[in-house]
């Protein structure tokens, strides 16, 4: 069995799914449809594997796959390269994101609406089905008419460590409660959340250590907040640091703090933080929170942008000492048993496989599993 999966680029969260997908079918084919020079995107695109359809040497030959593949995956991609698949009917998957980040409100847009629909819409009826890569995609979808018992559970999939968990729960025995927060600073990411609760937490003479790692346009105004706050003996900002210095930090931290809002279509930070045995702490509005964190048992939630729920929820992780070890053995369990490459890409072989002969899905939780629809005021803490 063929399989061909269609993005803009190769990049670190689809490097690991890919090596299984190679696994597990006869022939496998990423293509890539912009060039990583034109983009300053710092990806290898070398891969044996790799197609580049903005080649115009291989153009054709992508073509020519991704009208023969048994399979394909559609990721962020021209839409000319789904409307030749749908041409031929055969076998497809949609990997998105949700698509009203702003809103339900912005299908009463004109525009909106018919780039949903040209992108998916107009394919309800045909051989194409949704890897839901936000816990909100099967909502929005529902909005316009797309059924729901095409829409599946996925994400993203990036590198998963194994772990001995009496070790890493060794590398978190700090003398200091450690939170850490990764990201860009942003508006949306809303690291301002993060000092919020730091300040909580020093006025209620809670001993703790914040961590920030990143950059971005809102840091200088977080660094002054930080001097105004008195918060500089609290919370560090430690700047941009490689992907494998990011896990070291999570490796020995007790908590991680995911503070986005809709904007974040999943946060792949909250399954690398779970695989590193952090008790994540996330808001219920990133796209992953819904389908990674089960609230109370490998994670908790707070409803975004309840300041007084997420300095309640802290508390908890840090003044029960087996409250926060079960969560990170748990965190550590979800990633390592479930929400990993390996195991998405074995469920994706299985769910191709239901569909071509007409069985019912029977694969219950995680990745391919039916995704249920649910609205973004579902979390009431």
């Amino acid at each position: 069995m063929k399989l061909i999966f269609v993005s803009n680029i190769l990049n670190h969260h689809q490097i690991e799914l890919c090596k299984e997908f190679q696994k597990q079918f006869d022939d496998f084919y990423f293509v890539t449809t912009e060039d990583v020079d034109t983009i300053g995107y710092q990806v290898s695109q070398d891969a044996k594997y790799v197609l580049h359809y903005y080649d115009s040497n291989e153009k054709e030959k992508v073509k020519k796959e991704v009208i023969e593949a048994d399979v394909v995956i559609f990721g962020s991609c021209p839409n000319d390269l789904i409307s030749l698949r749908m041409e031929y009917n055969k076998l497809s998957f949609l990997y998105s994101e949700h698509f009203l980040k702003k809103g339900a409100w912005r299908l009463c847009i004109p525009r909106t609406r018919k780039k949903i629909m040209k992108r998916i819409g107009q394919y309800s009826d045909k051989n194409i089905y949704v890897l839901c890569a936000s816990a909100y995609t099967a909502y929005d979808l529902s909005l316009i008419g797309f059924p729901k018992e095409k829409c599946f559970k996925w994400g993203y999939f990036p590198e998963m460590k194994n772990y001995k968990m009496n070790e890493l729960l060794e590398m978190k025995k700090n003398k200091k409660f450690k939170i850490l927060w990764v990201g860009r600073f942003l508006d949306w990411k809303h690291p301002e959340l993060a000092i919020k609760l730091a300040e909580k937490l020093c006025s209620n003479k809670i001993i703790f250590e914040m961590i920030m790692i990143g950059d971005g346009p809102l840091k200088e105004k977080i660094r002054k907040l930080l001097e105004k706050k008195e918060l500089k003996n609290y919370v560090h900002l430690a700047g941009t640091k490689t992907p494998l210095q990011v896990r070291e930090y999570m490796e020995k931290a007790d908590m991680f703090l995911m503070t986005s809002n809709y904007y974040e279509g999943w946060g792949a930070v909250i399954n690398e933080a779970m695989n590193s045995g952090c008790a994540v702490l996330a808001s219920h509005t990133a796209g992953a929170t819904p389908y990674l964190i089960d609230d109370g048992l490998n994670g908790a939630v707070f409803k975004f942008p309840d300041i007084n729920m997420l300095y309640a929820k802290t508390k908890k992780y840090i003044e029960s000492t087996d409250y926060l070890k079960r969560t990170q053995i748990m965190a550590n369990k979800s990633i390592s048993d479930i929400w990993n490459a390996k195991n998405a890409a074995l469920n994706f072989k299985e769910l191709v496989n239901l569909i071509n002969e007409d069985r019912k899905n029977c694969i219950e939780f995680g990745p391919c599993s039916p995704a249920e629809i649910l609205k973004k005021n579902w979390y009431k803490g």
